[in-house]
């Protein structure tokens, strides 16, 4: 799962800076950082890429899940049969190849949805300041709060 992860998100990363750079760059006054303007169909384009990237490392991680699950699952409603268990960990692989592929997308989809929503919900909690409304602290710290029970 590592190995396919790191994968994934080098893979995220070299491509999101490569759709970046082909953006047009400009240094005003010179400047040493330029700064860089996207149209709008590189920023669609890069939204959709980060968004499909992200989803596939949440279901390489889905899949481990499953896996995992599975397995402990051929184990322990068999092991006291003793008979030969076969390999837990093949029919495993095999039972989420045949049967759950569409299971294990569309749950990693809804995690990566709430686990991003819940990124963008700490974000707005940092911005929230002393002299902000005092609804609008209760609503961030409730959304941190919901937000928490949805584990990665």
């Amino acid at each position: 799962q590592a190995i396919f992860i790191t994968a994934g998100l080098a893979a995220i990363i070299v491509g999101g800076v490569y759709l970046y750079s082909l953006g047009t760059f400009t240094f005003p006054d010179n400047y040493a950082f330029p700064i860089v303007s996207l149209n709008t169909d590189y920023i669609i384009s890069l939204t959709i890429y980060l968004a499909g990237g992200f989803w596939l490392v949440f279901f390489f991680h889905g899949c481990n899940h499953f896996i995992t699950c599975s397995a402990v699952s051929i184990w322990y409603f068999n092991h006291e049969s003793h008979h030969d268990l076969g390999a837990p960990f093949g029919d495993s692989i095999a039972r989420l190849i045949r049967y759950h592929p569409g299971s294990v997308a569309i749950t990693s989809l809804v995690n990566g949805v709430f686990y991003i929503v819940k990124i963008l919900g700490h974000i707005l909690s940092f911005e929230a300041g002393e002299n902000d409304h005092g609804l609008t602290l209760v609503c961030l710290k409730f959304l941190q709060c919901v937000f928490c029970i949805f584990k990665w």
